[in-house]
């Protein structure tokens, strides 16, 4: 259901060359939620999307009037993963990360509790507990295409108009698929959408 909010437009990390109309943008934590970094927002803070899944309330107005646009271009999408609380972000980093590499190329590492953690192999990138993830905010969502009523990895059209159309809502991706010297960027999750607030 639409909210009636209108969308806005944001500052972003315009893509070039290769990359040219991904829109990806650094997360920003809003203002006051700091306090929440252990104790996770609370229940007052989140609404349920009409996908599944939770978002912020803010964010959430932002991201129905996202989902009912795209549903009038013939494109559903499908929740693979929203809120996290904190110790949902610790138990996932500790399910993907190991204290000794394991041999998986290109290797990420995140730091936590002082160490060097490497990312297992066939494990997607998560975050640090201790940096924080946007997921522990409420403003980040993990979205697949439906099809067929089956969910299935974003589908070329849907992230086409993911590209073209998010940021008018505030969404964006995290990071761009390619670094500046052409090379991809193993970072890089084109299921990952995340809003902020540009005030």
């Amino acid at each position: 259901m639409a909210t009636g909010k209108q969308p806005f437009l944001r500052r972003l990390r315009l893509a070039k060359g290769k990359k040219k109309g991904i829109p990806a943008a650094d997360v920003v934590i809003p203002n006051g939620f700091e306090k929440f970094r252990k104790s996770g927002l609370p229940d007052s803070h989140l609404i349920k999307t009409s996908i599944g899944g939770q978002l912020w309330t803010e964010c959430a107005l932002y991201f129905e009037n996202m989902v009912e646009a795209a549903r009038v271009e013939g494109i559903t999408f499908a929740n693979i993963g929203a809120y996290r609380s904190p110790k949902d972000v610790l138990t996932m980093f500790l399910e993907r990360y190991a204290e000794v590499d394991k041999g998986r190329k290109p290797q990420i590492t995140r730091t936590y509790e002082g160490k060097t953690w490497y990312l297992k192999p066939g494990m997607a990138p998560s975050a640090s507990p201790e940096r924080g993830s946007p997921h522990q905010w409420g403003i980040a969502i993990d979205l697949g295409s439906k099809v067929k009523g089956n969910i299935v990895s974003l589908t070329e059209k849907a992230r086409v108009w993911l590209c073209t159309n998010g940021p008018t809502y505030g969404f964006t991706l995290q990071s761009l698929p390619y670094k500046d010297d052409g090379s991809a960027n193993p970072e890089h999750e084109w299921w990952h959408w995340q809003w902020s607030d540009p005030t």
